[in-house]
């Protein structure tokens, strides 16, 4: 790959950024703008990106004014910053379009990408990371010891992306597609840990990743403990008076014509706050936590598979299981019971489900339920409706402790 055109010239005078602007354009489409201290080079025919020192807290923070990478990846060089979080994060600048592989040269690091006007991952993959964080959110790193991220869900009329002739369409939302170029199914792995904080998410590609998902839809603000991945979800939302328009509230797994295993992991932590979420595929993972708040709905019509479900519901939330969708694992045990057109003989018993409803919330079942245990808060069922199932719900009722 061969640098197509190079400019530095002068952007700001704020002592808060670097007086270079380094804007790169690689043969292949590769498309890099860097403000501060980055700057980028090539190697290997592979477009590399040289990230600004780290702080005190070992966070490089890149801003960008353009960050998309083809199918021939980039690397990020963590050689000399030896940071812990590397932050790409785009200012007022088009979506993201990652199609290739985001790789860490040097030291392993928790990358971050955030971009308010939108990310697609388009077979997108990442390697030598600690954690991979997807984010519509302006980033604020002033906080000793954490990293916030606050989520963009309105979108003013007067805004300056319109003014700057940049395209929204994307605004607020992150969408995972698969690359006909690189399927990920047959991918290894494409993720360690998967973060995705956004108020909009579509994903409809293979997502693996060898330790945890971790989706954040309807918060506010979610804050990053450093030095772990855990993370702090709050709801401060107000009115607002601007005109515009709002960013939808919805999670998208999976579509109607086409159900496949899309999410794939040891463990898959999902939190909504106002959030519709709809499930079309297979779900498939060792433990499942659903945290649904704040009037949430949560309907699978596809399959949810695995050895430990818990369904936690509060605040007039609700959990529908359709006529479709199916609780249960997937038999590998035998081949014509998998064939079979009965999902009794289709599928068989998770281990445990747990499903903790407070008293403004419910769960709703019209489709398959298959469990060794079946726990519920102080053994209640009076929030919990079995309507015109093909159900045999459990072995062992118990209380959730």
């Amino acid at each position: 790959m061969k640098l197509k055109l190079l400019i530095i010239a002068s952007i700001f005078t704020s002592t808060c950024y670097s007086n270079d602007k380094l804007y790169a354009i690689y043969d292949d489409s590769t498309h890099i703008s860097i403000q501060e201290n980055s700057s980028a080079n090539n190697s290997d025919d592979i477009a590399e990106i040289l990230i600004a020192d780290s702080d005190k807290n070992k966070i490089s923070h890149n801003k960008y004014n353009h960050f998309s990478v083809d199918e021939s990846g980039i690397i990020l060089n963590n050689e000399k910053a030896k940071a812990k979080y590397i932050i790409n994060e785009v200012v007022r600048g088009p979506s993201s379009y990652l199609a290739g592989n985001i790789s860490v040269k040097g030291n392993a690091a928790h990358v971050i990408i955030a971009n308010p006007n939108g990310i697609t991952c388009n077979g997108c993959s990442f390697s030598n990371t600690l954690s991979e964080t997807l984010a519509t959110a302006y980033i604020n790193t002033s906080k000793d010891n954490l990293i916030s991220y606050n989520t963009v869900n309105f979108l003013s009329r007067f805004n300056s992306y319109s003014r700057k002739g940049i395209d929204t369409k994307y605004f607020g939302k992150i969408i995972f597609s698969e690359n006909k170029n690189i399927p990920t199914k047959y991918l290894t792995t494409n993720f360690n840990k998967l973060n995705i904080i956004s108020n909009n998410v579509s994903i409809d590609m293979r997502v693996h990743a060898s330790q945890n998902i971790n989706i954040y839809s309807g918060m506010n603000i979610v804050e990053q403990r450093l030095g772990t991945n855990k993370f702090h979800l709050i709801n401060n939302e107000k009115g607002s008076r601007l005109l515009g328009k709002y960013i939808s509230k919805n999670l998208t797994i999976g579509n109607e014509g086409n159900m496949d295993e899309i999410l794939f992991t040891n463990k898959i932590n999902i939190h909504t706050s106002n959030s519709t979420i709809n499930n079309y595929a297979i779900i498939s993972s060792n433990k499942l936590n659903l945290n649904l708040d704040n009037a949430s709905t949560f309907k699978n019509h596809g399959v949810i598979a695995g050895n430990s479900s818990l369904i936690k519901l509060k605040n007039n939330s609700h959990f529908k299981n359709t006529s479709t969708g199916v609780i249960a694992n997937i038999r590998t045990d035998d081949y014509k019971w998998y064939n079979s057109p009965d999902p009794f003989f289709m599928y068989s018993k998770l281990h445990r489900i747990a499903i903790n409803a407070d008293n403004s919330s419910r769960f709703t079942n019209q489709g398959v339920l298959k469990t060794h245990r079946y726990l519920t808060l102080n053994k209640s069922t009076h929030n919990i409706f079995n309507e015109d199932t093909l159900i045999n719900l459990y072995d062992e009722f118990r209380k959730i402790k």
